[in-house]
């Protein structure tokens, strides 16, 4: 049971002279003479006693720069361990007593290295002058009670194309031991295995190749090493809202590399296809050049493009949205290898629809819409809030069309609508309705004013009436002064 210590463990070469010796021990056993068996058997005896102590040799893997732990059997108390370096009998690079006592070697190579917890050796910032075996020999008084073999490997990491590699760029990753190599794989960043050859893999580089690679080595040993390719990042989808400022958000990752990658940018292009367009004709917004020498500002729609930002943003910015900008916005990469990268942003404008309008009298019927112009996607839903006062407080439509068969004065102030993503809030717009009563202030000064004013035109119109009366009848007076007057004509005299 001895022979194998884990799975790590690679057959020791003292259990092949086993072998050997337990085969001549078998032929011997019927050719051999009475005193010449009993001396092969007791050389059996003490070489199976070495190989109990000794055991098999315990592989263990390692980068440069990582900590190694070597554990050691367990002991029974009062034992003492011994460690040593490239052979059983070679140099002591530490040793630890029953009590507690310990003591490390002073060479350069070891300095600030070396620590005993417990039963173990642990080799901390482990370089290359480290590797190699390792021996821990425990003893019990003058008795050796094990002797275990440690085997320090070093494994070698790396790849051809300093980070960060930009697409369509040929990349080696290569995964090395100092020994004969055992089975070596590597696993890319989305978790698939990848054949290789004797560690070594071969890709052209893509987006989905960014991201930390792992070299597998004999089965459970894993080492990582990072790869990043240049890529932009966007939103499939943005949501806005005709009361909000406008961005489509893309930016230049992995983000530590900014620098680097916009040295190796040749142009940057913003196309745009309106939502409304029944042509689906795409309008160019900007093309700019890598290193910012060249810009074309061409349909602009009102809007800014901030040129690499220090966080890699190469994004699209407006004051407020509007229902015009809904549509798809599409920015292209263009890299000094030709390599194009691209990204599509659909980007949706909320908006609250009244009907018939925002000034209303008591008593109408209101219909409200919170829409985006299309139907909206599964997992987006509407949540309505209204004004303190409003007879709606307590209601919870589930529909983003809102229905107040009479609205009143409670009704006035600022209704809201959010898009919801699951409890995320993507966006939100609002508007102010004016809801006046049935007979408002000024419509009774209105009524009141006319009312008025009717009276006066009565009242002036009895007064001139009188007048007019009066009048007549006095210029009837000055006319006849007789007591009796005759009627007009000829007389017989």
């Amino acid at each position: 049971n001895n022979l194998l210590v884990n799975n790590n463990c690679n057959v020791n070469k003292c259990t092949i002279c086993l072998l050997i010796v337990m085969y001549v021990f078998f032929y011997l056993c019927f050719y051999s003479s009475g005193t010449k068996m009993k001396t092969l058997i007791q050389f059996v005896f003490c070489l199976i006693t070495v190989l109990k102590m000794t055991g098999a040799v315990e592989i263990i893997y390692a980068q440069v720069g990582q900590t190694v732990a070597l554990n050691a059997k367990q002991a029974s108390v009062n034992s003492y361990f011994y460690w040593t370096f490239g052979l059983q009998d070679g140099p002591q690079v530490a040793w630890m007593n029953p009590h507690g006592g310990k003591q490390f070697a002073s060479e350069e190579i070891w300095k600030n290295k070396l620590s005993m917890p417990l039963n173990s050796l642990t080799i901390t910032n482990i370089q290359e002058e480290n590797f190699g075996d390792f021996f821990c020999k425990v003893t019990k008084i003058t008795k050796v009670i094990s002797v275990t073999h440690f085997r320090v490997v070093k494994v070698s990491v790396d790849v051809t194309v300093p980070s960060p590699v930009m697409p369509g760029e040929r990349v080696t990753l290569t995964c090395k031991t100092s020994q004969e190599p055992p089975k070596i794989f590597w696993i890319g960043p989305l978790g698939e295995k990848m054949t290789t050859n004797q560690g070594t893999y071969t890709m052209t580089a893509e987006s989905q190749h960014s991201g930390e690679w792992t070299c597998v080595v004999d089965q459970t040993n894993k080492f990582t090493i990072l790869v990043a390719v240049a890529d932009i990042s966007a939103p499939t989808y943005q949501y806005t809202s005709i009361n909000s400022p406008f961005k489509v958000p893309v930016s230049i990752k992995p983000t530590n590399f900014v620098q680097q990658i916009i040295q190796k940018i040749k142009k940057i292009e913003w196309h745009f296809v309106p939502k409304a367009s029944s042509s689906q004709s795409q309008e160019t917004l900007f093309r700019i050049s890598g290193n910012d020498q060249m810009r074309e500002e061409l349909d602009q729609r009102n809007m800014e493009f901030k040129n690499f930002t220090k966080e890699g943003e190469v994004s699209l910015y407006k004051e407020k949205a509007e229902v015009e900008d809904r549509g798809n916005y599409n920015c292209s990469v263009t890299l000094r290898n030709g390599f194009m990268m691209s990204s599509t942003v659909q980007v949706e404008v909320l908006q609250i629809l009244p009907s018939p309008g925002v000034e209303l009298i008591s008593g109408h019927q209101l219909n409200l819409s919170c829409s985006i112009g299309a139907p909206l996607l599964p997992g987006l839903h509407v949540k309505w809030f209204h004004p303190k006062k409003s007879t709606l407080l307590n209601a919870d439509p589930p529909s983003d069309h809102l229905i107040i068969p009479k609205v009143s004065t409670d009704d006035s102030g600022t209704w809201r609508c959010a898009l919801l993503q699951n409890d995320t809030q993507l966006t939100s717009a609002e508007i102010t309705l004016k809801i006046d009563p049935l007979l408002s202030a000024w419509m009774v000064v209105t009524i009141c004013s006319a009312a008025v004013i009717l009276i006066l035109l009565l009242v002036v119109g009895f007064v001139l009436c009188q007048r007019r009366r009066q009048r007549s009848r006095h210029i009837r007076h000055r006319l006849c002064q007789c007591k009796h007057p005759k009627p007009k004509g000829f007389y017989k005299t």
